[in-house]
């Protein structure tokens, strides 16, 4: 009830409403401290005032602390988002917006999953700090550049570039759905190594062309390929069904 709209002092807004809103206004940080838990029950934004600073719009969640979203929650951070040790992210189904305008953010989500990643921010560059990393839905980039881990990183979605930069880093884009209507989309960026690996599930690629650096794996599902060419630079192999 008494927040900055009452004293300026106070570097957040917490609105109670249908859907309740914790605000935080550009140069700040969100820490949720060692070995705490926060269950905000509403919507976090962290917003970037575009300095490029470390504390300017990030979220950190503390060794051995936990951020619990709960149901379709929208959280949007403009800066980076850091996990310490032990620390836990519950996505729920929830969707994570990333929005800076400047580069050298960091992902770092130890071994939590996402659910919804979103990456929209003009001039915005992350990269993830951790080897792997996962979302039980959807990856989205709309604007900036992603590099993504260097090991794997596991999509239950749809993964869909349609406006930023996505760099490799020798990685593997893992595709798990288990069910139809899935979408890949790179929007000229190149993959390392592509896998598709979801019993049931089924992908369709919307770029007319599409490279993969290194291997493209079809184990299980089926997938529709480009309807222009699609690049290979290592080994095809295919135990599913493509089109």
């Amino acid at each position: 009830i008494y927040d900055a709209d009452d004293d300026s002092d106070i570097p957040f807004t917490a609105t109670d409403a249908a859907t309740d809103t914790l605000v935080l206004p550009a140069e700040k940080k969100l820490i949720v401290w060692t070995g705490k838990t926060f269950a905000p029950a509403g919507n976090i934004t962290v917003n970037s005032g575009g300095s490029g600073n470390a504390w300017d719009g990030s979220l950190e969640v503390q060794t051995g602390a936990t951020l619990t979203a709960a149901g379709t929650q929208s959280h949007a951070v403009g800066g980076s988002f850091t996990l310490g040790t032990s620390a836990t992210f519950a996505s729920a189904s929830s969707t994570v917006t990333l929005t800076a305008t400047t580069t050298g953010k960091t992902i770092h989500p130890q071994t939590s999953s996402f659910y919804n990643l979103v990456f929209n921010g003009v001039g915005g560059n992350w990269s993830f700090a951790s080897g792997n990393a996962t979302t039980t839905g959807d990856i989205t980039i709309t604007n900036g550049t992603l590099t993504l881990p260097s090991g794997t990183l596991s999509v239950a979605g749809s993964f869909d570039n349609s406006g930023g930069t996505i760099m490799h880093n020798n990685g593997t884009v893992y595709l798990t759905a288990l069910v139809t209507g899935k979408n890949v989309r790179t929007n000229g960026s190149n993959l390392y190594n592509l896998t598709m690996n979801g019993t049931g599930g089924g992908w369709s690629f919307l770029d007319t062309n599409a490279t993969t650096s290194n291997n493209f794996t079809l184990t299980v599902g089926s997938t529709t390929l480009p309807a222009g060419i699609f690049a290979v630079g290592g080994s095809f192999a295919n135990t599913g069904t493509f089109n």
